[in-house]
């Protein structure tokens, strides 16, 4: 009863499911986490604090308001679309096309600001502004 439970096809897509998410979030929290160790280090003031509030926002924001935000997003912008003032739309696209379940769960799985490397440069955003 229990190995027919665990070979269920059902189960078996949420493994590969989790290991796909798995791979995926360590080869971009990697990528991400080295560009914002470089952008934290940077003398440029611009690249340091998009750096910080990207970190900000990852960090200190909880992890599950941002799996909602992010898995629900259509719900809140059904169309995302860039306009510029005087031309108008240019593009627009319909936020189910761009953000699938599965890669609204990627951004808060992989979001650099938790690497390692980038931990060092930076230290902790949400503890150093919470004692001041």
């Amino acid at each position: 009863m229990i190995a027919e439970n665990f070979t269920a096809p059902s189960i078996l897509q949420g493994v590969l499911m989790t290991l796909q998410l798995t791979a995926i979030s360590v080869v971009l929290g990697f990528a991400f986490g080295t560009v914002l160790a470089l952008m934290r280090l940077s003398a440029n003031p611009v690249l340091v604090a998009v750096s910080l509030a990207y970190t900000w926002f990852f960090r200190c924001v909880p992890m599950l308001v941002q799996l909602f935000l992010w898995y629900n997003i259509a719900a809140l912008y059904p169309k995302i679309a860039l306009s510029i003032p005087g031309l108008g739309e240019i593009w627009s696209a319909q936020s189910n096309a761009l953000v699938s379940p599965f890669s609204g769960a990627r951004p808060r799985l992989s979001p650099g600001a938790d690497f390692p490397p980038y931990r060092v440069t930076a230290g902790d955003a949400c503890h150093s502004a919470a004692r001041r």
